[in-house]
């Protein structure tokens, strides 16, 4: 029943939906035209346990994914 040794760690997450923003990324696109984007994504914790085992820093993870999807999108069309 007891486990001698075993590190049990607590992590608070907030489950409402929240708002994440990316201000002013200067981005060029297929045609090389620079823009500056300016974008909000929502987010919302569905499986917790499973995030916490796969992601240390939750803000920090989107914040990367949804910067690299805008500057794919963007460098993918011309103006």
């Amino acid at each position: 029943f007891w486990s001698v040794g075993r590190k049990i760690e607590v992590k608070r997450l907030d489950l409402r939906p929240q708002a994440a923003e990316i201000t002013a990324q200067e981005m060029l696109t297929k045609d090389r035209i620079a823009l500056r984007v300016t974008l909000t994504a929502f987010r919302r914790i569905v499986d917790p346990e499973r995030l916490v085992a796969a992601v240390p820093d939750v803000d920090a993870w989107l914040y990367r994914l949804v910067q690299f999807a805008i500057r794919d999108a963007v460098a993918s069309r011309t103006l």
